[in-house]
């Protein structure tokens, strides 16, 4: 079986970040955000393995790439898969009930490798 590494970008952590931050502090829940970035974490580490197994997103029709995801409690982490490098790029988060943000994606997949 083949094993990917698990990147997370830059704008995906800050997201990632940012929600933990809300159900922390807007929230005031403080063990549910604790509880939430380990199963986000979690989640996002489970894709070593078969990360295809996970369903295509609705952000795949604004990228030149698949866009899948995989859920963390009620929030789904969108990823992207480059068997070339093998590698698994988290890229961005949608939480439940919001719509999809293209803008939020990378535009292409070789802009995730520093390529030009």
């Amino acid at each position: 079986m083949t094993h990917y590494a698990v990147e997370v970008t830059d704008t995906a952590m800050a997201a990632i970040i940012a929600h933990a931050r809300f159900i922390a502090i807007d929230r005031k829940e403080p063990l549910n955000a604790q509880g939430w970035l380990e199963a986000a974490w979690d989640a996002a580490q489970s894709l070593h393995a078969m990360p295809a197994r996970c369903a295509i997103a609705t952000e795949t029709d604004f990228a030149p790439y698949a866009v899948r995801y995989i859920m963390a409690g009620n929030t789904a982490l969108l990823f992207t898969i480059d068997d070339d490098h093998q590698v698994v790029w988290v890229i961005a988060l949608r939480g439940k009930g919001q719509l999809p943000r293209p803008e939020q994606l990378p535009k292409r997949l070789a802009s995730l490798h520093g390529d030009t």
